[in-house]
């Protein structure tokens, strides 16, 4: 098979009049996954809920909004989408157009999503409107969420799985999936990702992986300025004391950290790599001369990571096998432009 980078896109080509959900996402075999399919999938593996939930709120305030004559606050409209756009490097007016265009929306959909958003956070609000899960307002909150490129590779890597195993004789079958092919397809799914997981792959993980795999646990206090933060690193340092000891004196915030050292900030992680307990350290700010605060971090325990570790295990399970299942992806998934995921997400 050739790799995904010289796959050629599918034949088939975007349909501007199409409904969003009639949309093509990827083509498998012979067979082109649209986004109902690939949210008819999601509502038989119970994971649509989260997604319909959000929606209802976003209605909800929005028609509370509209009977009291109140406007979302313009600034979080404005910061929801410029996350939007950084997220999923939109650069430009003309390429935020193409990728909302590849989806069948438009920027009122994704100016009326933002909308929703910020009434939302706004508001709180209580679910007491009905909604139309098969309404343009509906898919375009579900295409505009964050979670939305995991439905897509979840389904996506069950259906290249179906390829590369033969389990369905047949290939995979046009239309809606019966109940007994997808009942066959998540449980070969299911077992294949226990296959995955052996103890000799494991070792090897841990062996590519220890360092950031270290857990680390202390004490960050904020502190008004420089002198005092740079006062704080010499009295633990030289002296002995406690930094949230330090912190509880001066009445300063403080927040306790704790987590695998390759989930820290980078700057945090080259740090703690070769820390010990009893270390403390300031972090580098993003501008020394106008600082939000001082913080410094106090390193109070490590642990080295072990196949013992039940959270150890979780987290190499997960990378082994999403790498397999990426390569999987890039055998027999042949995405419409516009349409792959940009995401690094799990299964």
């Amino acid at each position: 098979m050739k790799a995904c980078a010289t796959l050629s896109p599918p034949d088939e080509t975007f349909a501007p009049g199409l409904n969003p959900g009639a949309q093509p996402v990827f083509q498998i075999g012979n067979r082109v996954v649209t986004v109902d399919d690939v949210l008819a999938a999601a509502v038989w593996r119970g994971e649509l809920e989260p997604f319909l939930a959000r929606h209802r709120a976003g209605v909800e305030a929005e028609h509370r909004a509209e009977l009291l004559g109140l406007e979302p606050d313009p600034e979080a409209v404005d910061s929801w989408v410029n996350e939007f756009r950084y997220a999923r490097d939109l650069v430009s007016a003309e390429e935020c157009e193409q990728w909302l265009t590849a989806r069948g929306l438009t920027a009122d959909d994704l100016l009326g999503t933002a909308r929703r958003q910020a009434l939302t956070d706004a508001t709180g609000v209580e679910v007491t409107v009905r909604v139309d899960p098969g309404s343009r307002v509906w898919f375009a909150d579900v295409l505009l969420s964050d979670g939305f490129d995991e439905l897509v590779r979840a389904w996506a890597w069950r259906l290249a799985w179906v390829i590369e195993s033969g389990e369905l004789e047949e290939g995979i079958p046009g239309g809606k999936l019966p109940t007994e092919t997808r009942e066959k397809i998540e449980a070969g799914f299911a077992k294949a990702c226990v296959e995955l997981r052996h103890d000799e792959r494991l070792r090897r993980e841990l062996a590519a992986r220890r360092l950031s795999l270290l857990w680390v646990a202390g004490t960050e206090v904020v502190f008004p300025d420089e002198s005092a933060a740079r006062e704080a690193l010499f009295c633990v340092g030289e002296d002995g004391m406690g930094l949230a000891a330090i912190g509880a004196e001066h009445g300063l915030p403080r927040s306790d950290r704790e987590g695998f050292v390759g989930d820290q900030p980078g700057d945090w992680e080259t740090w703690l790599v070769s820390a010990k307990p009893g270390d403390a350290f300031r972090p580098p700010v993003a501008d020394a001369a106008d600082p939000e605060g001082w913080s410094v971090f106090h390193l109070l325990r490590r642990r080295e990571p072990t196949l013992d570790d039940p959270d150890v295990v979780e987290r190499l399970t997960g990378e082994i096998q999403r790498r397999h299942f990426l390569e999987l992806e890039a055998r027999h998934v042949r995405w419409f432009p516009g349409m792959q995921p940009v995401a690094e997400v799990g299964l």
